[in-house]
Order: structure tokens, then sequence, then C-alpha cells
């Protein structure tokens, strides 16, 4: 990554860098090189170079999307890999969400839902509450309220009636 530029926070204990370009939000580096005379303190001394510095990933998870994959199933992605979803923490006035788990792939969490919910179905109510999911460097989730889930089952056949002069 570049950086940008750089300013102090509020009470002159972290300096913030502006990156040149975006970065994924699972970001984290062992490689950031500070060169001597970079930042002083309030007493005007340099500090000394300092090289292979840890970056570490600071931002939350995100909602993308949500996806009614079966009667009973919902799944949910996230931006960014995610661990240990709590199911009570998905909820919804459409649907109640009795388990969550893992899906392979790691930016997405399955949700089963106690009744089925039929085919077609779609709804503008789920909310995810605080910390129902932590990403790789466990920051969790903030609230995020009337999330769509889109349908996305395929139809099913369930019967077939035949008729007419041609049988």
């Amino acid at each position: 990554f570049t950086v940008s530029s750089a300013s102090m926070n509020a009470d002159s204990t972290k300096v913030e860098l502006d990156l040149g370009s975006a970065i994924t939000p699972d970001f984290t580096s062992s490689d950031l090189d500070i060169a001597a005379g970079a930042v002083m303190d309030n007493a005007d001394i340099n500090v000394d170079a300092s090289s292979d510095n840890s970056v570490s990933d600071g931002q939350s998870p995100s909602f993308v999307s949500a996806l009614a994959t079966g009667p009973t199933t919902i799944e949910v992605t996230f931006d960014e890999s995610v661990k240990t979803p709590v199911a009570s923490r998905f909820t919804s006035g459409d649907f109640t969400v009795s388990s969550a788990a893992m899906n392979a792939d790691t930016t997405k969490v399955d949700l089963t839902l106690s009744s089925a919910v039929g085919t077609g179905f779609s709804s503008t109510d789920l909310d995810i509450t605080a910390d129902a999911v932590l990403d790789q460097a466990d920051n969790g989730i903030v609230s995020d309220s009337n999330n769509d889930v889109d349908d996305g089952q395929k139809p099913a056949i369930i019967g077939l009636t035949m008729s007419g002069d041609n049988l």
C-alpha cells in the first residue's frame, strides 16, 4: 500500500495514515516501515526509524446480501471472512432463526429457520445485532437492521396433470 497523507488524532497519541488506494476489510501487513524523522513527539524529538511494523485489521465486517436458498435456509454474505455466528443475533418479524453455522465460503453464514417459509420467499426485515459475527481479527459486526432477503430458491415441480385429446 502507499500512504498518501498522515495526521495526528485528537489527543496526539496516534498517527492516522490515509492510503492512496482502497484495501480489503480484512487487510493485515507486517511490512510497515517508518523513516527516521517521519514522526516527532510533542517535544520535537524525532522518532527513530522502524521497519517491519505490523498493521492489523481494525474494521468490522459488513453485511453484503442474504439469499433464501431453501424453504428453511438463508445464506448471509459479509464483506470479509467471518467466524463464530450467533443465531440469536439474527432476527426478523417474518421468520425465526433456530441455528447459524459457517459456510464453506468463510464470507458466508448459513441460517436455519425454525419453520419453512416456502418458495418465492423474500423479506425486508433481517436484523443483525452487534457481534452476530466476528471477523478473523475478532472485530464484531455493528448492528444492521431491515436487510433484504432475496429469493434464491429454484422452482420445484410438485405435480403434473395431463389433459387433452392426444393422450
